[in-house]
Parts: C-alpha cells; sequence; structure tokens
C-alpha cells in the first residue's frame, strides 16, 4: 500500500482500530479503511496522480496558505503560515464584525511564537502565533498585513475555554418526556406545546427546574412510516405538527371562522384522541388543513401579527426559504396551500412563536432552566437537511454502532454521515446552523450520542458486498469550541449523553470544556457490572434514572426488555440466558443497595413496582449528579417501551402513548408521592 495512505487516512480520521465495548482491541483492515476513503472521496485506483494530489491538498497546502479561510480561536491565538526564508519585519492586524473595525494592532514578526514547522521541497514553513489578548469573544475577519505590502484575511471564531455554564454546579430536579405522548389537555391526538403548558404549570407546583424534551424536528412525510423524532427531515426545522391550534386560533383571532370545538367532536378526532397510539399522518393530516385555514384567513388581514411574520419571513435565512421550497414539493399536507412555500414559511413562525412562549413561560414559572431540547445524531438520507447538501453527507454509508451487548449484530440507523474534512473545508457552516437552531427556545440542550462530535461509526459494504464498519473521527476540539461559542451567545447550557462506548479521551474533553455527561441509573456500573452506590455517581453527568432508549424501570425489573430484544432477534438465546442471570443478579444486588441506603424497608415486596420505583428515585436523590431527571413513563408505572433501538418496523417504535390523565388537580396531587424526596435531594 502507497505510504502515503497512512496520512491520508490520519486526515480524513479513518480509524485503524478502536476497543469494543468489553475492552478487547479490534483491528480495521486496510481494504475496510481503503472502501472508506473511496466513500469518502471517490474512486482513486483510475487516476495514478490521485493519491499523490490527496496528499497534498490534506498535508502540504495548510501549510502554504498564509491565513486559513477560517480558524476556530482558543486562548485568543491566531495561527498563520510563513516560509522561514521570509523577509517580513512587520506584522499590522484588525477585526472587524460587521465592515465594523473592532480592535487592530500592530508588532515585530520575530517577536512572535513558532508553534510548529514543516518541511516541502527545499523550504521550511512555520507556524506563527498571533495574540489577540483582550478580544470578546465572537465571530470576526481578521486582516493581516505583511510590511504593509501583503495583505490577506480570514475569517475567524474566538471561542471561550468553556460553555455557558450557569446552574451546572447547583442540584436541579428534571422531567423528561416525549411530548407527542402527552395527554394533559384536549389536544388531536398528540401532546403538542399546549400540553407543553400544562406540564410546565405542574412542573413548577413540583419545583422541577427543567423538562427535558424529545427533538421536535420536521420529520420527511414522504414516509409513510416518518415518526421517529431522531430521524428528522431537517434537523433545524421545527414540526408543525407540535401546535397548539387552540393557541393559534385565539392568538391570530380565527375564531369565528375556525370551529375547532366541532372539529374535536368528530370521529376521526376523538378516535385519535382516544387511542393509545400516536397515528402521526392521521394528526398531521387535520392539524395542517386547520392551519391552511388559519392561513387563509390570516392572509385577508393586517395587523400586528401579519406584520411580525412579514419581519420573520425577510430575516429568514436561506436555509429555511430552501426548506419551505422543499416542503411544497414533498409535503402532502395542508389542501390547497400544501405547495405554497410561504404556507411552510407560516407554520415554521407558529412553531417558532409558541417553542419561545413555552420557555418564556417556563421560566417565568419558575423552572430554573426551563426547556431543554434534544439534537439529534443524524438525519434521513431522503429529508431536506442531507438533500439540500448532498456534497457534505456520504452516500452508501450509515452511521450507528459496532455489536454490543444491545444487539450482536451492531446498529445502523439508517441516516448517512457527514464528510469530516468537507464540513472544515466549509467553515462548519452546517453545523453552526444546526446547533443555532437547537439552541433557539430552549435553556439548555442535550446533544444526542454526542460522541460523533469526536468520532462515530460508518457502516457500508466492501467490495465483496459485505457489510463492514469502521469508526471516523471528527476536529473534536474545533467542534466543541464552536460549541462553546453559539452556548455563551445563546445562553445554552450543555449535555452531552455520552452512554456506550465512550474512550476516556472523550470525557476528558467534555470536562474540559464544561459539558455535563449523561448517566443513566442502572449503567452506573462498577468493573464486575454492580450497581454504584449513589455517593460514587458522577458529579459531573446528569442523572436520568430511564430515557427513551432504554427500558422503563417496570420493564428492567421485570426483564421484559431482555425479551423483547429476543423476540426481535437483536440477541440470540444464549445471549438472553446470560442476561437473564445477570439481570436477577443486579436486581438483588440493586434491593440490598436500596435497604443499605435506607430507602427500601427488608420487608417491602419486591413485586411492590411502585416501591420499588420510589426507592430508585430516592436513591439517585442521594448521589453526587448536579441535575437528576424522571422520566414520566417512570412515574406512570408504564412497562412499554417507547422505542427498541435495534428494530424498525418490527415493533411500533415512537407512537405508544403516557396514560390519559382526566382530572389534572387530582393528578398533580398524586404525583406528590414522588417528588416529596427532592427537597431533601435540593437541600444537599
Amino acid at each position: 500500500m502507497n505510504p502515503k495512505f497512512d496520512t491520508i487516512f490520519y486526515h480524513l480520521g479513518i480509524a485503524s482500530h478502536y476497543e469494543d465495548y468489553a475492552g478487547c482491541h479490534q483491528d480495521i483492515p486496510d481494504e475496510v479503511r481503503q472502501r472508506c476513503l473511496e466513500l469518502m472521496q471517490g474512486p482513486l485506483s483510475d487516476d495514478p496522480d490521485a493519491v499523490d494530489r490527496l496528499f497534498f491538498d490534506l498535508d502540504v497546502a495548510p501549510w502554504l496558505c498564509v491565513l486559513p479561510a477560517f480558524s476556530v480561536i482558543q486562548n485568543n491565538r491566531v495561527h498563520f503560515y510563513l516560509p522561514e526564508t521570509h523577509a517580513y519585519t512587520q506584522l499590522s492586524w484588525a477585526l472587524e464584525r460587521q465592515g465594523e473595525k473592532q480592535r487592530e494592532g500592530r508588532c515585530e514578526v520575530d517577536t512572535l511564537n513558532c508553534t510548529g514547522d514543516y518541511l516541502y521541497g527545499n523550504t521550511r514553513y512555520l507556524r506563527l502565533e498571533l495574540p489577540l489578548d483582550g478580544v470578546p469573544i465572537g465571530y470576526y475577519r481578521l486582516w493581516l498585513s505583511l510590511d504593509d505590502e501583503n495583505t490577506v484575511f480570514g475569517e475567524i471564531a474566538l471561542c471561550p475555554s468553556k460553555c455557558f455554564q450557569k446552574d451546572q454546579s447547583s442540584r436541579l430536579l428534571g422531567i423528561t418526556t416525549q411530548l407527542y405522548t402527552l395527554r394533559l389537555t384536549s389536544n388531536f391526538g398528540l401532546g403538542d406545546f399546549g400540553d407543553l403548558t400544562a406540564l410546565i404549570r405542574l412542573a413548577a407546583v413540583w419545583g422541577v427546574d427543567v423538562i427535558g424534551l424529545n427533538p421536535l424536528m420536521a420529520l420527511d412525510w414522504r414516509d409513510p412510516n416518518a415518526k421517529s423524532p431522531y430521524a428528522p427531515s431537517d434537523r433545524r426545522f421545527l414540526n408543525p405538527i407540535y401546535l397548539d391550534l387552540t393557541r393559534v386560533v385565539e392568538d391570530l383571532g380565527c375564531g369565528d371562522s375556525i370551529d375547532l370545538d366541532t372539529l374535536k367532536q368528530s370521529a376521526p378526532v376523538r378516535s385519535m384522541v382516544n387511542s393509545d397510539r400516536v397515528d402521526w399522518r392521521g394528526v398531521a393530516e387535520i392539524k395542517y388543513r386547520v392551519l391552511a385555514d388559519v392561513f387563509a384567513a390570516f392572509n385577508q388581514r393586517h395587523d400586528a401579527n401579519t406584520d411580525a411574520f412579514a419581519a420573520f419571513s425577510d430575516s429568514a435565512s436561506p436555509e429555511l426559504h430552501q426548506f419551505c421550497d422543499f416542503e411544497a414539493s414533498h409535503n402532502p399536507f395542508g389542501q390547497r396551500y400544501s405547495s405554497n412555500p410561504q404556507f411552510h414559511a407560516f407554520l415554521q413562525w407558529l412553531s417558532h412563536c409558541q417553542l419561545e412562549a413555552c420557555q418564556s413561560f417556563a421560566k417565568a414559572s419558575g423552572l430554573r432552566v426551563g426547556l431543554m431540547g434534544d439534537m439529534p445524531v443524524g438525519a434521513t438520507g431522503g429529508g431536506h437537511e442531507v438533500s439540500s447538501a448532498r456534497a457534505l453527507f456520504v452516500e452508501g454509508v450509515d452511521i450507528g454502532a459496532p455489536p454490543d451487548p444491545f444487539s450482536d449484530t451492531g446498529q445502523n440507523w439508517g441516516m448517512p454521515p457527514i464528510n469530516p474534512a468537507r464540513l472544515r473545508s466549509t467553515s462548519y457552516e452546517h453545523f453552526l446552523s444546526l446547533i443555532r437552531s437547537a439552541m433557539h427556545g430552549v435553556g439548555a440542550l442535550r446533544l444526542d450520542h454526542a460522541m460523533w462530535l469526536a468520532r462515530i461509526w460508518w457502516s457500508f459494504k466492501d467490495v465483496n458486498g459485505e457489510t463492514v464498519g469502521t469508526y471516523v473521527y471528527q476536529d473534536a476540539e474545533a467542534l466543541l469550541s464552536l460549541l462553546a461559542l453559539e452556548s455563551h451567545l445563546n445562553e445554552c447550557q450543555i449535555v452531552a449523553e455520552d452512554l456506550g462506548v465512550v474512550p476516556d479521551s472523550f470525557r476528558d474533553l467534555m470536562r474540559q470544556f464544561g459539558l455535563l455527561g449523561n448517566s443513566l441509573w442502572y449503567f452506573e456500573t462498577d468493573d464486575q457490572n454492580s450497581l454504584l452506590p449513589p455517593e460514587s455517581h458522577r458529579g459531573d453527568a446528569v442523572m436520568m434514572i430511564t430515557n427513551h432508549d432504554v427500558p422503563t424501570l417496570v420493564s428492567w425489573w421485570c426483564g421484559r426488555d431482555i425479551e423483547l430484544r429476543l423476540a426481535f432477534g437483536l440477541i440470540d438465546e444464549q445471549s438472553s440466558m446470560q442476561q437473564r442471570e445477570e439481570r436477577a443478579r443486579q436486581r438483588e444486588q440493586a434491593r440490598s443497595l436500596l435497604v443499605a441506603k435506607g430507602v427500601l424497608s427488608q420487608v417491602d415486596d419486591l413485586n411492590d413496582l411502585r416501591a420499588i420505583t420510589r426507592a430508585i428515585i430516592a436513591l439517585s436523590a442521594l448521589g453526587e449528579s448536579p441535575w437528576v431527571f424522571l422520566q414520566l413513563e417512570d412515574l406512570f408505572e408504564v412497562e412499554e417501551p417507547v422505542n427498541v433501538p435495534g428494530t424498525y418496523l418490527e415493533y411500533d417504535n415512537w407512537t405508544r402513548k403516557l396514560p390519559m390523565v382526566a382530572d389534572l388537580e387530582t393528578w398533580s396531587k398524586e404525583w406528590a408521592f414522588w417528588f416529596q424526596d427532592w427537597s431533601v435531594y435540593r437541600a444537599r
């Protein structure tokens, strides 16, 4: 193999090995790495000079450019490049923001630190460091002038050392929910922003500080099976299905022309409301039809709302206009307005307004953080995000995970990865648009599978058609620096989901950049897979007792999750037997731990799942985690999971609702049972 390939693999992040979930070393065969390279860059074998050109572009060219087009800056130190033989003596610099000069300075070139060098041909190139001390964080254009004769410019992002951390050392109480599962109001068969408002009222009474939500991003409605919040059409735009129609009609004054009360009594709506499953397309069809009528009435008037929408449209990003064009071409809902891009912009405006209103209401109600959003790790291959940026995403590859205890065959999430080299070459514009959108209308943001900021598993076919895979690495420090910058600009705290196989080096980076990790109660174990006592829980991670990807407490305690994985072929009979034995051991060890910590009586019936759930909640409240989250499924004592990872159509994922609540006041008082231990937790 050409020796230059190792350097190419390094620059493109194509791994040579990894440690699996059991800590065993796994080598990636050269032919798998070669195939990965071809998928990223195109065939190289047809052109004998292609490898040399690629090596030059990746390894040499950056040293020959005085100032990169875009630089991510930590510690207020900017790097630029000069040949060692240069004759420059003076360097002048100036910073601009939106065309206005912010700072400027001048120095002697020979006083600058050299932080690296590269020999190319007969010339040595130097990497020099220009200090910009005292410059506030933000985005700037940097001008460099060498002896007033060679002037260059580049865009820079001056980043803080850590993410926004207002409440990360506080002991906060949280609840998590899949919004569409809520049944707290007279909705249309799917939990919406009206239900979220009702939940915020309850949370304020319970003393909750933050409500964690599922991703609320737009789905690709061309797919008849579209429903997973973690497989959106585009991570930058909201799903109008979450709109509270009652509030839309009231806020826009359309009550005279739109009769929601009669619609709610219709057979289709009553059927969807009473069902224990969400009919995503059925709800979308009805809601879009109502919203089309609202849009028609809205266009007949001129008031403060129409001015606000006009301002929203005028200031919208090109990506929003492209998304609305995409929806107009592909979204089947909305009747006569389905093909009108302005209609879809109207829905985005309404969705932004209602999400912002929910966050404002949460803060006004006393929730210290308010809402916590969730950003998926990818988007569907046929949706708008990928189709609008084909050159950025890699075709023929799906992201996922290598084999682990949850799946003997690994996981394929059915979404294409971003090409790290192309993301860098486009000044990280797509990444920035993702995190800015995700931070809108929330006080905190959870990053699903945050390891993708450093590496992610690529699954693809080799030349023989066999499924193979490898990890591909990103420039984690650059991405985390930009994340830190945007978190400050948006005053948004960051929680990074770091479950599964996570190298210590990435958790070191998380701590360095001030990201809270994300623990799960029954994943907090020692080397013998025994549950950790609360005082050994991570102090730099939020504690979620369960989440959407793992069994509920009731399901875990009963071992129902093992039976489901066996039934769907995710594990074989031998693995299931081993897991049942291990679960029985963990259950007994959990009982001993709960008794030892005084949260469960020796005589409590171990089949009393309500007592067990309360004891586990109380135990978690004794731990070191700064934030603790309870999932509503556990408070409702639900056994059925909302999602079984590794399944697609085999299990009806993302449709199961929570039990219906008829009397909010009575229900809220009953739930005080779950929250009475939290006052002790908060005081610790």
